[in-house]
Parts: C-alpha cells; sequence; structure tokens
C-alpha cells in the first residue's frame, strides 16, 4: 500500500501545484498593474504566502468532503479520522499543512517515510490529527445502513 500511496501523493502533489500556481499567477498579473516593480519582493512573498494556502486548501477540501482526493482515488485509498468517520475541514488542513511542512524539511521525506513503514502506515502528518490512510472498500447495503445507523445521535 505504501506505492499506491506514494503514486497518489505525487498525482495529488502535482495536480495543487498546477492549480496554486496558476491561481497566483492569474492573480500576479492582475496586481502587476497595482503595484510598482519597486515592491517585487513583498508581492513575491505575498504571492508564496497565498500558494501555500492555496494548495494546502486544494489538498484539504476534498479530503473533509469526501475522504479522499483525487490520487487517493484513483488509486483506491481513503483517509478516514477516529472512529472511521471522515475529517472535518479544520483536521484535514491541519493534515495537509503538516504533511507539506515534514516534506519541506530537509530529510522530511526519508523521515515521514521512515515513520510509515514503523508506525503500519501511519504517517507522521497523521499523528496530530488522528487519520490513517486506508484501502477503500465497496460496502454492502447492510454495512450502510449500519454505518448510518452508529453516526445517528439518537443511538450514541
Amino acid at each position: 500500500m505504501t506505492s499506491r500511496r506514494l503514486m497518489a501523493y505525487l498525482l495529488d502533489a502535482f495536480g495543487a501545484f498546477v492549480v496554486a500556481s496558476g491561481l497566483v499567477g492569474v492573480g500576479l498579473s492582475l496586481l502587476s498593474h497595482a503595484f510598482a516593480w519597486r515592491q517585487a519582493q513583498g508581492v513575491m512573498a505575498l504571492s508564496f504566502a497565498i500558494w501555500l494556502v492555496i494548495y494546502v486548501l486544494v489538498l484539504a477540501i476534498p479530503t473533509a468532503l469526501w475522504g479522499t482526493t483525487p490520487g487517493k482515488w484513483l488509486f483506491r485509498l481513503e483517509v478516514v479520522g477516529p472512529r472511521n468517520q471522515r475529517l472535518t475541514l479544520r483536521a484535514a488542513v491541519a493534515r495537509e499543512f503538516l504533511k507539506l511542512l515534514s516534506l519541506l524539511m530537509p530529510f522530511g521525506p526519508f523521515v515521514a517515510v521512515a515513520i510509515m513503514v514503523v508506525n503500519d502506515g501511519i504517517a507522521l502528518h497523521d499523528l496530530p490529527v488522528g487519520s490513517q490512510v486506508v484501502p477503500r472498500v465497496k460496502l454492502t447495503e447492510t454495512q450502510k445502513r449500519f454505518r448510518q445507523a452508529k453516526q445517528d445521535p439518537k443511538y450514541r
């Protein structure tokens, strides 16, 4: 499953990079007339911060809504939180931000993979939010009804 997870991450990272870069590029072209070129360093720092936010949101929103990103969906993986429920948007944003931070650190990818191998597939960025990437399985109708009943507040 580690190779499927790595391929899904690479596909998701490429897609998020393209979307974030495109949106920031369009924003910079629109703002280039508003700012003088002597303020280019401030604009570049602001654009990098906006790029980081867009990159994280592009991956966090599908994770919170559907429990999967396009890459994970293609490789039949899903992200589950505590008690096998979907992550909240806040937890998904925290997870994606921690993933980006861990991969930007020196030797971060190697540390992340090492921890994932030791912890039975739970990566470093999954630990604080209590999430885990698991293979997606098709549920039978009985399993779907059981999940819905389990989430009903009157049965808690």
